[in-house]
């Protein structure tokens, strides 16, 4: 019979080092706690989400979890804040910090597989940075690792690790306090922690997208780490090809010498202003190319926006015209 898994996600901090409570910020399009409960709950038979009493209101429905409740003072309160809300009946129970969105299914499935072999499971990465002690000297890096979330605990030893109501920086510490066993596994170096705004960039990556509203934060104001944003529209620019044999042919700021140039002001680089426009209406250029179409008579041969690939050429110097687009 599987065992009954449940998940807590701490979210109840208030973003001290960040600046404002970071669980409410936009990433690739969502907010970071929504990635975080979103996983969670793949990979769990019911997930608590904890938050900071003062926000309930404004942000007590969270999609995918069973119970949101108020955390406490620390961390470790609003801990036992969510584990009063896991059913009694649970066994394993994983602890997840939201400030860490990118952690995978194959991670909590990894966690909670090793749950069992010992009282709490860690997951770990290497230190791979050279550490100095601050009163002086370096320390041994090969005998440190970095601790991730979530972690895994048998729920019964958890509890119990909690009931006098202990504070440490993380749950695997009061397990191992109380007497209980600590397994590490493989973390995930793309598993960030965001705490500082910068961090918002190297996450939003990691998730493998871009925010549509730039890093704009559900509680106002501009995120740091997430200004830039991924544009997308369309961009048209179209110019005959000039009758001047000496009329370089310039697309996308590269000069392609011996083909026939296009008539305009300056360069006339189709690829160039297309782009631009498209930019400018949301719009990103990348360029496709058609095949040569033949015109009507008297008609004056055009190009629009348009690098060549490699395996296009572009057309002759007879009547021939190049069309594409920039999107």
């Amino acid at each position: 019979m599987a065992r009954r898994i449940w998940t807590i996600v701490v979210a109840a901090g208030s973003g001290s080092r960040f600046g404002r409570p970071k669980q409410f910020e936009l990433v690739a399009g969502r907010r970071v706690l929504d990635h975080a409960v979103a996983t969670a709950a793949r990979n769990s038979d019911g997930v608590v989400v904890v938050l900071p009493a003062t926000m309930l209101a404004r942000h007590g429905s969270v999609e995918g979890a069973a119970a949101v409740v108020a955390g406490g003072a620390s961390r470790s309160e609003s801990v036992r804040c969510g584990l009063a809300a896991v059913p009694d009946d649970v066994e394993v129970v994983l602890v997840h910090d939201a400030a860490r969105p990118p952690a995978s299914d194959e991670l909590f499935h990894r966690v909670a597989q090793a749950v069992g072999s010992a009282a709490a499971v860690v997951p770990v990465v290497a230190v791979v940075d050279t550490i100095r002690d601050r009163s002086g000297g370096v320390v041994d890096r090969d005998r440190l690792a970095a601790v991730q979330t979530p972690q895994g605990f048998d729920a019964r030893l958890l509890r119990a690790a909690h009931a006098s109501g202990p504070e440490a920086t993380d749950d695997a510490t009061l397990v191992e306090a109380a007497g209980g066993t600590v397994a590490l596994v493989d973390g995930e170096r793309t598993n960030l922690k965001i705490t500082e705004p910068g961090d918002l960039a190297t996450v939003e990556r990691s998730l493998g997208g871009q925010s549509e509203l730039g890093g704009q934060s559900e509680l106002g104001g501009q995120s740091e780490g997430a200004s830039m944003q991924l544009r997308v529209g369309n961009g048209f620019d179209v110019h005959r090809f000039s009758d001047d044999p000496d009329r370089p042919l310039v697309l996308g700021g590269v000069r392609f010498d011996g083909e026939r140039g296009l008539h305009g002001h300056s360069d006339a680089d189709v690829v160039a202003r297309g782009g631009r426009g498209g930019a400018r209406r949301r719009g990103s250029a990348t360029s496709a190319r058609t095949s040569p179409t033949p015109m009507n008579d008297g008609e004056a041969p055009t190009a629009s926006g348009c690098l060549p690939r490699s395996s296009d050429s572009w057309p002759s110097r007879d009547g021939a015209s190049a069309t594409s687009t920039a999107r």
